[in-house]
């Protein structure tokens, strides 16, 4: 799996937040937010900067 879907994982999870609300807050499709927790694609770099803003987490880590 992918460092970003294991990170998205865990933070949605300790902020007890779904896919489904990532997908509304992010404007996007719940199969793409199904997709990237999958590990089967990965957030542009404009979508992990409103995520990690969203998120309240570094934009960096997305990217390690």
């Amino acid at each position: 799996m992918h460092s970003q879907a294991q990170l998205l994982k865990r933070i949605l999870h300790n902020k007890n937040i779904n896919q489904a609300d990532l997908a509304r807050l992010l404007s996007v499709s719940p199969s793409t937010i199904c997709k990237v927790l999958k590990g089967e694609r990965l957030l542009g770099a404009r979508k992990s900067l409103e995520a990690a803003r969203l998120l309240g987490i570094a934009m960096e880590l997305f990217f390690q």
